[in-house]
């Protein structure tokens, strides 16, 4: 692949996770500071300008600028990510025909993932605001 096809894709793909973020703003089911994230990089790597507009966008922009400085995952992304996947967790074993070891597996991954979410920090440091994951 050159990398003017590259660029092309990520760029396309970027701007698709824009939106998907974007909606999530106002759906509470789509994490939208993840979407952007996964843009970011798109845009890092295939669009520079989109990567500037991105994070120099009054709302798109802090979460992925917080997260990159911080390692920064809002309480309420961290609350929304642990009740989806525990709802996906509770679907798969309770209405999946999957065999049955994939639930346990996916179990233990996504207790994982969790863990790495839940040990993120909820505010950048010197954040004056109460915490509220504390």
């Amino acid at each position: 692949m050159t990398r003017k096809v590259r660029d092309i894709f990520l760029t396309g793909l970027g701007i698709l996770l824009v939106i998907i973020g974007v909606i999530g703003i106002f759906l509470p089911v789509l994490p939208a500071t993840v979407f952007l994230l996964m843009a970011a990089w798109c845009f890092t790597n295939g669009s520079p300008k989109l990567n500037h507009w991105l994070l120099t966008h009054p709302h798109l922009g802090p979460p992925v600028i917080e997260w990159r400085a911080h390692g920064v995952i809002p309480f309420r992304g961290k609350v929304l990510a642990i009740i989806m996947m525990s709802a996906s967790l509770a679907y798969l074993i309770f209405f999946s025909s999957a065999p049955s070891f994939v639930a346990p597996l996916v179990g233990v991954i996504l207790f994982c993932v969790a863990i790495f979410i839940v040990t993120r920090p909820s505010l950048p440091p010197g954040n004056k605001q109460l915490d509220s994951s504390e």
